[in-house]
């Protein structure tokens, strides 16, 4: 897709694209409405049936695709306001690229229920879901 989208700790989150020849910041939305929003989320569900974390967020699009980093990295660029990842575990090299991409972006990552999320923990595995945001919503 000829995408990057890369980070430094305290230096921001970055973009090239296709035939940029610099790289240009990267900025989460300033959306503050759920009804107004963007939800990213996994191809592999069912196409035909909602879970009930989109009829109770209720965002205005739906962005599919594959890979937790991928959907980070849509968050981090604006190009999606909110992903949220409600499987019962995934490992930490599934998110933590994409965690620092967001962050760097100016938007915030936890579990589903606000938790810090811990990385390093037995098997490398995360149990408490996974919430990205722009920060506002």
């Amino acid at each position: 897709m000829e995408r990057l989208t890369y980070a430094v700790r305290g230096l921001g989150c970055w973009r090239l694209d296709g035939a940029d020849t610099e790289p240009r910041i990267c900025r989460v939305t300033s959306v503050v409405a759920l009804a107004e929003s963007t939800l990213t989320q996994s191809r592999s569900r069912d196409p035909n049936r909602r879970s009930r974390w989109v009829d109770e967020i209720g965002p205005a699009k739906i962005v599919e695709s594959y890979s937790a980093g991928i959907k980070l990295a849509l968050v981090a660029r604006g190009e999606a306001d909110i992903y949220l990842n409600t499987y019962d575990a995934f490992h930490d090299w599934d998110i933590c690229a994409g965690h620092i991409l967001v962050v760097e972006a100016g938007g915030q990552v936890t579990g589903t229920g606000g938790q810090v999320l811990r990385y390093g923990l037995p098997d490398a595995w995360q149990r408490d879901g996974l919430l990205a945001t722009n920060g506002r919503l």
